[in-house]
């Protein structure tokens, strides 16, 4: 950064003056919109009318009166609003107004937001430590050597002279400490984002120099943080709190700093979080790697264990740094510990732990929450868990208790001229807390369907990138002046004039004017991974475009197109076998019926599965049988016509449908991606030649079919690209 500092000095330039140059008066996402999704943009200035004009052409696509105008704030600054949720065609466009002012380009289009959301993943690849790191962005090249292979001493915890290994991890912010207790909100929030969206994440490819063998690149990423954390569990089962220097270091890149590094006292807190973490990695790994979840596994047990018989909440001595603390009480990380571990293991006595907890008083959803307050991923795992034994109340409880947090969300952003969730609530991280409360909406959507959350879920990415009082993104390298000089020591050690790519800065407070762009106000522009994690997931709720605005909602008006007959559980087998199912790949099941082919795929291969019926009574039948076979940490069942969905996220399509059916899809089966498997039973679909056309023979197969006594069934193969057939 050294050059650009240089260059804005020999122009009388300060760091301030560039921070706060004026916001443009139309403000928006600079990203873009999803075609089906709400668009909105907020207005400052005397306009009455706006238009949205195509940038490659000046066409004006849409035009409109802008909203009434009303107060902000305390400032007395009066905005309106533009909406042009009209706007559905693909494009690039500009927004102007009739008193003149126009918006930075934005694009309208169903992969709008994937490239954000690749280069938020890749800055996780950036903070890797003990480890040299390159990445390139913008024709920049940002890199550094192998850092802190030295890690760490245990003179702060009894055991003077010694060290032990704790390499590896991520840095934790703008410097370069790691500390348990904020991994576990980041890798909690990053897993349930594989859980609620794995099939479209992984088939975003992050480009990972070291990617390759079966395990998923998202995930990948996950475990080399799962790796160092599991070099913080001490024998007996507690976990110590943190890897860090006495003091915060000097802003140079983290191969040259060789300050000692010391291990903290364990905590309470970090060995519930680390329990967490564990289990859920556990669950989430075993489709890959079978002996890395049992170690996971192994782990959490462990230091559950402890736990169980230490009840009392131990913090860390942490009188020797000058670091970052995150000290906390435990009892929101003990709920979450014990929500992971028995929806990982069906264990009852865990269960009558959580459901204790569950019950305890001021236990509730949050409509913010953070490092210190994790509560909240307890609880939505405990509602999205398929297992049996829960306390139906209580669910009950919970589920409607989700419904409120999100609805106070809901009507605060109604509140607020820019659509900010958190209204005018300003705290020390803000951006990320907004970006996080995207994990409540999408907990409220999955139990209601009411297209408002998941709409309120999307304003979160709205305001990061755009529509803010600024006009402006909070992430490097991304979107519409983007920040130049976060508080992170990496962007101020290097020669390199734009900052690392990829970080959320923490934003505004105490007030929303409140926010430098300045490397030294650590207070408002550093990053962090906590907030990074929450952008992750408020960015995977929607990298799949249209297939991820579906909407579940009341049952669709037509009928079924057949009528359910089941398929044989051998020639289910069979048409599995033939797939070539491997680690990583996506089931699609369309009219799945009872869930027998998603559930199968589920419990013999360990892959995510997605069952879909347009018949309410099918689906509520196959959902049960995912929940009875405790595979729904894997199994999806929606209900939804399947002539609308968007099937790239698969790359295997199971059918039992008619051959005019098979026909039908034909354009939607012809956007999976290339070497995808698509499987029939028993008919053709005329115009594609399929690579394996096979019999199988099922002797009396009794109330498990409609046909009894020896019957011959016919599977159908193609693969994408297939041959044109007759």
């Amino acid at each position: 950064m050294k050059a650009f500092v240089s260059i804005l000095a020999g122009l009388g330039l300060t760091w301030a003056l560039w921070g706060q140059e004026a916001a443009p008066s139309v403000r928006l996402n600079t990203l873009g919109y999803l075609p089906e999704a709400r668009k909105e943009a907020t207005v400052e200035g005397g306009a009455e009318r706006f238009s949205v004009v195509r940038e490659r052409d000046g066409v004006v696509m849409l035009e409109g009166p802008l909203g009434e105008a009303r107060p902000h704030g305390g400032s007395g600054t009066r905005l309106r609003t533009a909406d042009f949720s009209g706007l559905a065609e693909p494009g690039e466009y500009r927004l102007r107004l009739d008193a003149g002012g126009t918006s930075p380009v934005f694009r309208v289009g169903n992969d709008v937001y994937r490239e954000a959301y690749r280069t938020v993943m890749r800055g996780f690849h950036l903070w890797r430590c003990g480890t040299a790191v390159r990445g390139e962005h913008g024709g920049d090249v940002f890199a550094h050597g192998a850092c802190h292979l030295d890690d760490a001493r245990l003179d702060l915890v009894g055991r003077p002279g010694e060290r032990r290994a704790a390499t590896g991890g991520w840095h934790d912010a703008g410097d370069y400490n790691k500390y348990v207790v904020n991994a576990g909100v980041t890798v909690g929030v990053l897993l349930r984002a594989w859980e609620d969206f794995g099939p479209a994440l992984g088939g975003i490819r992050l480009g990972w120099p070291d990617s390759g063998g079966e395990w998923p690149e998202y995930l990948s990423e996950v475990r080399w943080e799962i790796d160092w954390l599991h070099r913080m569990q001490a024998d007996d089962g507690r976990v110590y709190h943190k890897v860090s220097t006495r003091e915060f270091g000097a802003m140079i890149l983290p191969d040259r700093e060789t300050a000692e590094r010391y291990f903290a006292p364990p905590s309470t807190a970090a060995t519930a979080s680390f329990v967490a973490m564990m289990a859920q990695a556990a669950r989430v790994f075993r489709p890959y790697d079978a002996a890395e979840a049992e170690r996971c596994l192994a782990a959490a047990r462990r230091s559950y264990a402890y736990l169980k018989a230490h009840p009392d909440n131990e913090h860390a001595d942490q009188s020797a740094f000058r670091t970052g603390t995150y000290q906390t009480s435990d009892d929101d990380d003990r709920l979450w510990a014990a929500a992971e571990l028995w929806e990982t293991t069906g264990d009852p006595e865990v269960l009558k732990d959580l459901e204790g907890r569950l019950r305890e008083a001021g236990v509730r959803v949050q409509d913010e929450f953070d490092w210190g307050s994790v509560g909240n991923l307890g609880i939505f795992t405990y509602l999205r868990s398929g297992r049996g034994g829960r306390d139906e109340e209580l669910v009950q409880e919970f589920r409607d208790d989700v419904l409120r947090a999100a609805d106070r969300i809901v009507a605060t952003r109604d509140g607020q001229a820019y659509g900010r969730t958190m209204g005018d609530r300003y705290h020390w991280g803000c951006n990320g807390t907004v970006a996080r409360q995207s994990l409540v909406l999408h907990a409220a959507y999955r139990v209601s369907a009411r297209r408002v959350y998941r709409e309120a879920a999307l304003d979160t990415v709205h305001h990061v990138f755009g529509r803010n009082a600024y006009g402006r993104s909070f992430v490097t390298g991304v979107g519409y002046r983007p920040p130049m000089r976060p508080h992170d020591r990496r962007s101020a050690g290097d020669d390199v004039v734009a900052p690392w790519p990829g970080y959320l800065v923490g934003g505004a407070h105490p007030t929303e004017g409140d926010w430098r762009d300045v490397e030294e106000d650590y207070r408002t522009n550093e990053i962090a991974i906590n907030w990074n994690s929450a952008l992750v997931y408020a960015l995977a709720g929607f990298v799949d475009g249209a297939a991820g605005w579906r909407i579940e909602g009341p049952p669709p008006a037509r009928r079924p197109d057949v009528v359910f007959v089941p398929t044989p559980n051998k020639v289910v087998k069979r048409m599995l076998e033939l797939a070539e199912i491997q680690p990583g790949d996506v089931v699609y099941d369309l009219g799945c019926g009872d869930g027998r082919i998603v559930v199968e795929a589920a419990k013999r291969y360990g892959v995510r599965a997605e069952g879909f019926d347009i018949d309410p009574d099918r689906v509520r039948e196959a959902r049960e049988n995912v929940r009875t076979n405790g595979v729904a940490h894997l199994v999806t069942i929606h209900q939804a016509d399947i002539f609308t969905l968007d099937l790239r996220p698969a790359n295997v399509v199971m059918l039992y449908l008619l051959p005019q059916l098979n026909v039908r899809l034909m354009p939607q089966l012809r956007e999976l991606r290339p070497g995808s498997r698509i499987l029939s039973h028993d008919f053709d679909m005329r115009g594609a030649r399929p690579v394996v056309r096979e019999t199988v023979e099922v002797e009396d197969t009794g109330a498990g079919d409609l046909f009894f006594g020896p019957r011959e069934h016919t599977i159908y193969l193609w693969r994408v690209p297939w041959e044109p057939g007759e």
